[in-house]
């Protein structure tokens, strides 16, 4: 219904029609989601080792919380000389998240050291080895990255699926591309994750989506017997255009059965036609609140230090506008801000009322920390625990 259809029918009495209208309009539009209070719990403890490292996407899997990483910086020196794992991984099961309470176990190398978590290929590692030397001058070096993301678990076999993005990196800020993504299988905690051939006579024989197609794999999620992956495209501005495909999750590893959502023309094998269903960020959690009977997208605002919420009845959509819940402690450099906000509805309580979510604080100098907060929802018109307004992170 355009806008000259609505002003023929208020000025020619139909307004008792048109007002269901409107309201279920709105309704798809507002955000049924407020936040009661938020609460600080600190940083995630981390082994002494670790200088910083960002991501921190999680999930239950079989009875541990596992918890997975992008780069990260050591303080020791590894074999190669260099400092810097791609990726790495913790877990824990000792939590009381309502004290900050949370001890966490890492998955280490023969040195004792946070491992490289997603397995280069050995030419990736031959790469890495030769043009990532400590020796190279700095504009020469270079190096493969494997950044993981979001992890999901298939409810019948138990093996968990992870996300991961293979990037070509060389020294400086944001210097780095996409070189496509794709799936890690993950039998066990105790064993080593498996990056599968999926195309063997390529030059990317483990990427499902290699470079020039779809980049998918910043939130995901399973319902039912559909996987769903949610990626951003390309943007002039800091605006993050998100869009979602999905797949029966026993085809997962297949790409020519990944299919994109579309709007009215529903979900389509191109992915070039997929709609944008909402504006987030690269790195975002998706997840059922059963609190609110919602899919909740939780995401780190661009260039801000807050942390912000969507909600919607179906993984396409359509999302709410978002709210802002959180403001997160600022990073002693002011040049910087948080990011990687996401939330970690395996530890949620009280049939999803009170959730924790986490975010990267840069602390200089290669530092930094993965913050911890408790967040406590209300529905809108409630006066339980107390009011509506925006919170401060606070001790």
């Amino acid at each position: 219904m355009d806008l000259l259809v609505i002003i023929v029918i208020l000025f020619t009495g139909g307004a008792v029609l048109l007002f269901p209208f409107l309201r279920k309009f709105l309704q798809k539009r507002s955000n049924v989601v407020t936040v009661a209070q938020v609460r600080d719990l600190g940083a995630m403890p981390f082994a002494k080792e670790i200088r910083g490292r960002d991501g921190g996407y999680s999930a239950c899997f079989k009875g541990r919380s596992v918890w997975v990483f992008g780069d990260t910086v050591l303080d020791s020196n590894l074999d190669s000389g260099n400092n810097w794992r791609t990726s790495t991984c913790c877990w824990t099961t000792a939590i009381d998240l309502q004290k900050g309470e949370i001890t966490c176990k890492e998955i280490l190398d023969s040195q004792g050291l946070p491992s490289e978590f997603i397995p280069f290929t050995l030419d990736e590692e031959e790469y890495n080895r030769i043009n990532n030397r400590q020796s190279l001058p700095e504009e020469h070096r270079s190096r493969w990255a494997l950044w993981p993301g979001p992890i999901v678990i298939d409810p019948d076999s138990g093996q968990a699926y992870i996300f991961y993005f293979k990037v070509y990196a060389k020294p400086g800020p944001f210097n780095f591309e996409h070189v496509g993504a794709s799936l890690a299988i993950w039998i066990n905690p105790d064993e080593a994750v498996q990056r599968p051939v999926l195309a063997a006579e390529t030059a990317e024989p483990t990427l499902l989506f290699p470079k020039g197609d779809v980049s998918i794999g910043n939130g995901a999620l399973i319902v039912g017997e559909w996987l769903y992956a949610y990626g951003t495209l390309p943007s002039k501005t800091f605006a993050c255009p998100c869009i979602v495909g999905r797949v029966k999750l026993t085809k997962a590893l297949n790409r020519k059965k990944w299919r994109f959502y579309a709007g009215k023309k529903g979900w389509v094998e191109d992915w070039k036609e997929a709609i944008v269903i909402m504006d987030a960020a690269p790195i975002l959690s998706i997840h059922w609140n059963p609190y609110f009977k919602k899919y909740l997208a939780v995401y780190s605002n661009p260039i801000s230090n807050t942390i912000s919420v969507r909600s919607a009845n179906r993984p396409e959509g359509p999302w709410s506008k978002q709210n802002v819940m959180v403001v997160g402690m600022s990073s002693p450099n002011h040049n910087v801000w948080n990011y990687c906000g996401l939330a970690h509805p395996e530890f949620s309580l009280e049939n999803g009322r009170i959730e924790y979510w986490t975010y990267y604080r840069d602390l200089g100098a290669f530092r930094g920390e993965v913050r911890l907060v408790e967040v406590r929802y209300q529905r809108k018109g409630s006066l339980e625990n107390g009011d509506s307004a925006l919170s401060r992170v606070k001790k």
